[in-house]
């Protein structure tokens, strides 16, 4: 019946993998009066789920060796602590070879995490002409890992010209600076724009 603890933990197991967290919290409960031990794994995955963060933090800090690298590598990525993550990746991708789902997964998180923990600059330049008046507009990008969260700031320049002396732009010269930071706050995100 549903007192076996291997059958609880079965049935956790099937709910956490359907999303239905509800049900699977009722199930956590009823173990955690039954004084029976949870496993960390399913712990995690619903805090995860519910997007706990305290909670993902708290399992991640006091039952690390109860959690498989897979686990502590999903927790790290969702607390945006990407430099661990991006180190347990790099193990996980060494010690799973033989099995090319895996791989796949650990070489697309691999790139996610290297995208957000290293410094980029990215520009481009656009020519455009309609009739007698063209259009360049310029650009650049910076994004930074920066207080654990990430920092982004663009310059844009957009220049009117006319070849015709007839024509009067409203403006010659436009310029378009921002800024954005992101990082995980409490049990959500912390973002400001400029």
């Amino acid at each position: 019946g549903y007192d076996d603890p291997a059958v609880q933990e079965l049935l956790i197991a099937a709910y956490l993998s359907q999303e239905n967290y509800a049900v699977a919290r009722y199930w956590l409960l009823q173990e955690h009066i039954a004084r029976q031990e949870t496993p960390a794994w399913q712990r995690l995955a619903l805090a995860m789920g519910e997007n706990d963060r305290v909670a993902v933090e708290r399992i991640l800090e006091n039952e690390d060796d109860n959690l498989s690298n897979f686990n502590k590598m999903e927790a790290l990525r969702r607390l945006n602590r990407n430099e661990e993550a991006l180190a347990l990746t790099y193990s996980l991708l060494a010690a799973h070879k033989e099995s090319a789902a895996t791989q796949t997964y650990l070489f697309n998180v691999r790139d996610d995490l290297i995208e957000k923990t290293s410094r980029q600059v990215t520009g481009g330049i656009e020519y455009k002409t309609l009739g007698n008046i063209n259009f360049v507009e310029s650009r650049a990008r910076f994004s930074l890992p920066y207080l654990r969260g990430a920092l982004w700031a663009e310059v844009k320049h957009n220049l009117l010209d006319s070849t015709e002396p007839g024509i009067t732009l409203p403006a010659r010269n436009e310029v378009d600076i921002t800024a954005e930071y992101k990082r995980p706050w409490r049990e959500g995100i912390f973002q400001a724009n400029v």
